[in-house]
């Protein structure tokens, strides 16, 4: 269910910036395609729930796996509240809704993923306590209708365990944060010049010699290796047992086997399949290697029909990945089999390519012939389309965005991974020597977030060859899992609207709202995650503001008032972000508060603190005034509050003048507490003298400043 009212969706932005009373903000990544909040919520406090007979054993296990987890949480079986679970034939696949009122939830799906995404939009709709061990004080969530599909079919995730492996425990964890973001498709990379990762009893130097390397590249040094030898490989059961916990949680696991090229792991283990005849070795460097498969020995065919067949016993995949990238032609050139293959087939060099590439070509097709009779579809690299690829190969377009337009405009279906944004390997930083070490490029979470599928110049007949998004991790300098962590996170937000959002229901401001409540979940998953986006780093092409430091910056907090719905943007996080506003208040650097006072509590953690201030903004003829009053309060228990300090200033007359101002309270001595609370505000309605008189006055407020 593809159709979606603009209307309606201009509606949603606006509604999911707006909360019914002072506890509601909806906060959901990425962004349901329809969303009405209602007055009310719904608590899960005394909850029965409530299952259709008509579900198939995975919803149903995943169902009830939900419901265990509330009943961890404190959840009773009762009658207060009813959860009921319906399965509706009219949804498609990937299809949900969400109602809940007072004493009722309802969801809708026909089918498992549409379950899967309904359970974990209603995770993050709670609190951020759900997802670990600790607490969580209200098992509730907004009274709300949520009616939501994916805007792609394949939203993909790749991971690179051929440089370097990683446990199956690892990849449980991997699956994870993609269940969260609503991801359905795992690509690993199981192979190349470096290692070779998969159990293949038929062949067993595969994983004998193949998956084993006497040393690793330091650093970018191509002319050493430290020497220590290196490998590993999964077992068929391991991966069985892999595939079958990410379907639990509407995860396909596409496996790729990089052929013809990367495959000096191949001919390291068999020489007789390579050009050369060897000796070969697993390569101990990065980069392109020279030595590939022999395309003209029928011996090569023969191997990997039998490695594809077991490949195919383990992954039930639609999609088998089969390379196609980086095979550079020298060996062939010279080779006397894949030249009598030239000639055999009548290939020969043309204006665009050379016969060495429609031998590729030829190699990638028969392949392709064989996993077809298998029920299965390739997807390649967009290198295969130097030549003459067939029209069903999937094109996966790495090379920028170009090759999956061409792939479009020739009828090909395509994935679109462009390494200018969707390579997560690239740093998050400007300053590269402050990140971990990387191939290079620079991909900060808003290059992520901007990036657009379809090019304007595209038909509405090829946008349709467009089948979805996927960004790619490959670990040449990755050993350890958290690294792994700390570069997908939270970049995985960003791609996860690519994929999911429709275009029209992107918004930048409020998915970093959303982003702080990420941060929350991911803080209580004990994710090691990149913070250049919450402490004040600037992305690319924003102009950099030198950031304030003060105690405040990535601090917990929440509002006990709401700003007015035109000026939220990312309240509350916008007041301690670390960076000033401009004299424009709709700049989107300015909360602001019609009628309304400033009332936000921050989490402090027992920091120690001698001030706390306010920069407001003043522009009399926008109806902004300067506040009147300033109050501080703390806590131990984020209920309780004790006034600790207190001001009152003048309210502006009609010399008074515009601009941004900070008001201070200062203490004797050091405060420590675990919540400060900070309220300001101004007059109710504009003076006599004023030109708007009567009508009500706004205070704008931009950085809360604790030193």
């Amino acid at each position: 269910m593809k159709h979606i009212q603009c209307l309606a969706s201009l509606l949603t932005l606006l509604i999911m910036t707006s909360c019914s009373d002072n506890e509601t903000v909806v906060n959901v990544i990425p962004m349901p395609q329809e969303v009405q909040i209602h007055k009310g919520r719904f608590c899960f406090e005394q909850t029965s729930f409530i299952l259709d007979e008509h579900m198939d054993q995975a919803s149903l296990s995943y169902v009830q796996k939900f419901e265990e987890l509330l009943h961890l949480k404190g959840m009773q079986g009762g009658t207060a509240s009813s959860a009921n679970f319906i399965v509706d034939n009219s949804f498609g696949p990937e299809e949900y809704s969400i109602d809940s009122r007072e004493g009722s939830l309802e969801v809708k799906a026909s089918a498992l993923n549409g379950f899967v995404y309904a359970i974990q939009t209603l995770k993050q709709l709670l609190p951020a306590e759900i997802w670990s061990d600790s607490k969580a004080e209200k098992l509730e969530i907004p009274a709300l209708h949520i009616h939501d599909w994916p805007r792609f079919d394949y939203r993909g995730l790749m991971l690179d365990v051929a440089r370097h492996i990683f446990s199956i425990q690892d990849l449980h964890r991997y699956i994870d944060l993609m269940e969260i973001h609503k991801l359905n498709r795992l690509h690993l990379h199981l192979t190349d010049d470096q290692g070779w990762r998969v159990e293949i009893k038929s062949h067993p130097k595969l994983t004998e010699i193949g998956a084993w390397r006497k040393g690793t590249m330091i650093g970018n040094d191509f002319s050493s290796d430290d020497g220590i030898p290196y490998g590993g490989y999964y077992t068929k059961e391991e991966l069985k047992e892999l595939v079958s916990y990410a379907a639990s949680k509407g995860i396909s696991i596409v496996p790729e086997i990089d052929l013809p090229g990367h495959t000096q792991a191949i001919v390291a283990a068999y020489p007789h399949l390579g050009c050369t005849g060897g000796p070969y070795e697993v390569r101990t460097t990065w980069g392109v290697s020279d030595d590939v498969l022999c395309a003209g020995n029928e011996k090569s065919y023969k191997m990997l029909e039998d490695i594809l067949t077991e490949l195919m016993e383990i992954f039930p995949s639609e999609y088998i990945h089969i390379g196609g990238d980086e095979c550079p032609k020298v060996r062939w050139e010279q080779c006397p089999k894949c030249q009598a293959k030239i000639k055999e087939l009548g290939l020969r060099d043309d204006e665009h390519f050379s016969a060495e590439d429609y031998l590729q070509s030829y190699a990638m097709n028969r392949i392709e012939t064989f996993l077809n009779a298998h029920g299965r579809k390739i997807i390649a690299w967009d290198e295969v389309l130097e030549g003459n690829i067939s029209q069903s190969a999937t094109i996966m377009s790495w090379r920028g965005a170009a090759g999956g337009i061409k792939a479009a405009q020739s009828g090909r279906d395509a994935i679109m991974a462009p390494n200018s944004c969707m390579y997560f390997t690239h740093c998050q930083s400007k300053n590269r020597d402050a990140e971990p070490l990387a191939v290079g490029g620079y991909v900060p979470v808003n290059k992520v977030y901007d990036y657009e599928p379809y090019d304007s110049k595209m038909s509405e007949a090829e946008c349709a060859h467009i089948a979805g998004v996927q960004a790619c991790l490959w670990t040449e300098h990755i050993q350890d899992f958290s690294l792994i962590e700390y570069l997908v996170l939270p970049r995985l937000d960003a791609l996860s609207e690519v994929q999911w959002c429709e275009a029209q229901n992107k918004d930048w401001n409020r998915f970093r709202t959303s982003l702080w409540h990420m941060k929350d979940i991911y803080d209580q998953l004990g994710c090691n995650y990149a913070t250049h986006i919450f402490d004040g780093r600037m992305d690319e092409d924003q102009k950099p503001i030198p950031p304030i430091k003060h105690k405040a910056l990535g601090c917990q907090a929440r509002l006990l008032t709401e700003p007015h719905l035109n000026y939220h943007y990312n309240a509350p996080y916008e007041l301690f972000d670390g960076q000033k506003g401009d004299s424009s208040f709709s700049s989107g650097k300015w909360i602001g508060f019609e009628g309304n006072d400033l009332d936000v509590v921050f989490k402090m953690g027992n920091k120690s603190f001698e001030s706390v201030g306010i920069e407001t903004l003043t522009d009399i003829g926008n109806y902004i005034m300067s506040p009147t009053w300033l109050k501080v309060y703390v806590s131990e228990d984020g209920e309780n509050f004790s006034l600790l300090a207190s001001d009152e200033y003048e309210a502006d007359g009609p010399e008074s003048k515009n601009g941004i101002r900070r008001h201070s309270l200062s203490f004797s001595k050091p405060q420590r507490s675990k919540y400060l609370r900070v309220q300001a505000g101004t007059i109710d309605s504009l003076p006599a003298w004023h030109t708007g008189h009567g009508a009500k006055a706004f205070l704008f407020v931009d950085e809360i400043i604790v030193l």
